[in-house]
């Protein structure tokens, strides 16, 4: 099955459509099609799979937050579909002149575009401040594209946002997700689901583990096998996320931010800072 993005009903003469739709119909079946998708899981569960030549090549299991990429003319499809709904980024490469397509790919999560080496697609996963930031993006995109009026001016608009958007996902900081098993234990996504929904609480790994009815060791192994990192680990990225967010947006003290979520003292915190964001809190909170 083949898709071409000027066959498509929503197409009005320009190189990129932006949909935010349940996945069904032809997504069912091994697929391919001469744009540039960018997927961003809004919500739900479903396994992805990649096909290379004779084979598949990458099967996994995704959920929201995560964002992949599937270049032109790769075949993939979606199966074990449960209540997904993704973002959908459909674009050919004439959306972007030469010089800005030469300029994505010298960024490490799009240097294989349009590469015939290009074999497992990009994955990242995004926590839940940055995925707020993503969707708000994505939603004034689609804003600019929906208008009525004075359509160049309004698609000009659009490219702009879509060269931020490409932007931030190709220089993303956070760890990638290792790949992720084919059936993905459904308590270990749920879990994270519930981590990210209230990433403000002090999770423990043992009540972590008793809460999906495992022992901590089996806890910790399944929630590896999906994320590659640990429980502990990927409690800590949460926070460190929600510290930042307040350093841009409030002018809390650095030890009250220590102490409010979790870190042993503010030096705990700004050693951990610093080794993620490549600054200390401080100098951070000087950029702003």
């Amino acid at each position: 099955m083949y898709y071409a993005l000027k066959g498509r009903s929503e197409y009005r003469g320009y190189p990129l459509l932006l949909f935010s739709t349940a996945q069904g119909g032809g997504s069912d079946q091994p697929h391919t099609h001469d744009f540039i998708e960018i997927a961003l899981v809004r919500r739900g569960y479903v396994t992805h799979c990649v096909y290379g030549r004779d084979d598949i090549v990458s099967r996994e299991t995704l959920m929201r937050g995560d964002l992949f990429i599937i270049p032109p003319g790769i075949s993939h499809q979606f199966q074990n579909k449960q209540d997904i709904k993704l973002y959908t980024m459909a674009f050919l490469p004439e959306l972007l002149t030469a010089e800005e397509m030469k300029i994505l790919r010298a960024l490490p999560v799009f240097s294989k575009l349009g590469s015939h080496a290009w074999q497992e697609t990009p994955r990242i996963h995004l926590l839940p401040l940055e995925f707020a930031k993503m969707e708000s993006l994505l939603q004034k995109v689609m804003s600019e594209l929906s208008s009525p009026r004075d359509r160049e001016v309004h698609y000009l608009l659009a490219k702009s946002l879509v060269i931020e958007y490409l932007i931030a996902i190709g220089t993303h900081d956070a760890e990638r997700w290792s790949r992720a098993p084919e059936d993905a234990d459904r308590m270990i996504l749920q879990a994270i689901s519930e981590m990210e929904r209230h990433p403000e609480k002090k999770w423990l790994l043992a009540d972590l583990a008793r809460r999906y009815g495992m022992c901590s060791s089996g806890f910790g192994r399944k929630f590896r096998e999906v994320t590659g990192i640990s429980p502990l680990k990927y409690c800590r990225l949460l926070r460190l996320e929600q510290v930042r967010e307040e350093l841009l947006t409030t002018g809390t003290a650095v030890e009250t931010l220590a102490e409010k979520y979790g870190f042993t003292d503010s030096n705990h915190l700004i050693k951990l800072f610093k080794k993620r964001y490549g600054m200390t809190p401080l100098a951070f909170r000087r950029t702003i």
